[in-house]
């Protein structure tokens, strides 16, 4: 209706100036009203006509709703849950005092119950985040700590683990590049011996579907055996000679150090390798470039992307469909040579990287709640789901690219691909960050 008002309105304009009506701005400007009414009373009875009332079809979005967080972080220590009631058991001092360990990237107070009986008791339930030393294998334990009254004070009578989680889909298919120590040590699993002047290379195989770790007799000990299945490659490349050899891998060890250490075998012996000790995660592109293979997108540099949206270790409860749908924070430092970003979030546990958002901007920075409805739907399926935001940095326009939020999968290759169809050098680098969002 917009667009048939303003050509009845420039037509009327032009046929009263030719026939030499001499009109000032506010004739003009009622002019424009009676033809505004005109066209808005023909509509309305079209769509009388047709059986629809006109007032039905103009929808009111509804206002967003953010849930508010009222978990706070204790004496830069620990971050305490809305859910754990202070006022009484045990003092949240010595609680944390003797649960938290100065290598743990954080820990949650989840909830605690206190049991009155002979002696009273304050059953804890918190969760550690271990140091994710290869960046690329994060993991969460939940603990049971149980704290016994003991005259004035409390004191710490058991504390064991029940669940253990280790996200395995960035290490699946991940290849590593290794320092000389990791290099010496590898060469062992060869048959033949190697020249001492080369590099080690690690590849997973795309079939590391499976990290269970396994209960302790002794679930105070916060270290265990993992079930795994996967098999992979080790690479070693020196200046005259290449030599490879085949590997497979069922078992591990992961601890609350944050260390995943693989068991890796081959006919010629076995060693444990532990991603991120030793060796530096690459891009499978970089690995088959370093390796002499032919990589299947051209090898991409790096950059590092930081978000606000990441409130100790987890994604804020705001970027949740159900709890505020507000796209996360990002921000970067600007690249040479691009002249737009695209911006995207993948849940990593759905699917194979299932897409949750996606937008385009010009700017080294995205606010958060920018991206709208269409563009951003947050996270919805319950329990802890990891979600990567990334961010391409662009030569050209992309808006010819279509990218279906929440209906379809992604990962780096298909979207460089996406990104490069009219221009093999589009992408010029791109970045990334990762972070738990718990839904419950």
């Amino acid at each position: 209706m917009r667009k048939i008002f303003y050509v009845c309105s420039f037509l009327i304009t032009g046929v009263l100036f030719l026939s030499g009506c001499d009109l000032n701005s506010a004739e003009i400007e009622t002019v424009e009203a009676e033809a505004e009414s005109t066209v808005k009373e023909e509509s309305d009875n079209l769509l009388s006509a047709n059986g629809i009332n006109a007032e039905e079809l103009t929808v009111e979005e509804e206002p967003i709703v953010i849930e508010t967080d009222n978990s706070y972080i204790f004496e830069d220590l620990c971050k305490v849950s809305e859910n754990y009631d202070e006022s009484e058991g045990a003092p949240i001092e010595l609680v944390v005092s003797e649960l938290r360990k100065d290598y743990y990237e954080g820990m949650i107070l989840l909830s605690h119950a206190v049991e009155e009986g002979d002696t009273k008791l304050d059953n804890v339930k918190y969760k550690i985040v271990p140091q994710n030393i290869s960046g690329k294998g994060p993991q969460y334990i939940v603990c049971n700590a149980c704290f016994e009254e003991d005259g004035d004070t409390w004191k710490l009578i058991s504390n064991e683990w029940t669940e253990w989680d280790v996200e395995k889909s960035e290490l699946n298919g991940s290849a590593w590049e290794c320092d000389d120590a990791e290099t010496e040590k590898l060469s062992k699993l060869f048959a033949d011996e190697l020249p001492n002047d080369g590099k080690m290379y690690v590849a997973f195989r795309k079939n590391l579907n499976i990290i269970t770790p396994l209960m302790n007799d002794d679930a105070s000990i916060l270290e265990t055996k993992i079930g795994t299945n996967f098999k992979g490659t080790l690479e070693y490349i020196a200046l005259d000679e290449k030599a490879e050899v085949e590997f497979s891998c069922m078992e591990g060890i992961v601890n609350d150090e944050g260390k995943i250490s693989f068991k890796i075998v081959t006919d010629a012996g076995e060693e444990y390798f532990t991603p991120g000790e030793g060796s530096t995660y690459i891009t499978s592109s970089y690995f088959d470039y370093a390796t002499g293979g032919d990589p299947e997108v051209a090898y991409i540099d790096t950059f590092e992307v930081t978000s606000e949206s990441i409130f100790y270790g987890g994604w804020k409860k705001e970027i949740a469909s159900t709890k505020g749908n507000v796209s996360p924070e990002l921000s970067w430092e600007k690249v040479e040579g691009a002249t737009q970003y695209a911006v995207l979030l993948v849940d990593l546990d759905e699917g194979n990287y299932h897409l949750q958002g996606y937008g385009i901007v010009k700017d080294n920075h995205i606010d958060a709640g920018a991206l709208n409805k269409s563009q951003y739907v947050g996270p919805y399926l319950e329990g802890y789901h990891y979600y990567k935001a990334y961010v391409f940095a662009l030569r050209e326009d992309v808006s010819e690219v279509n990218l279906l939020v929440d209906n379809q999968n992604v990962d780096e290759a298909s979207l460089i691909k996406q990104f490069t169809k009219k221009n093999s050098d589009n992408v010029i680098s791109f970045g990334n960050v990762t972070s738990i969002y718990d839904f419950f």
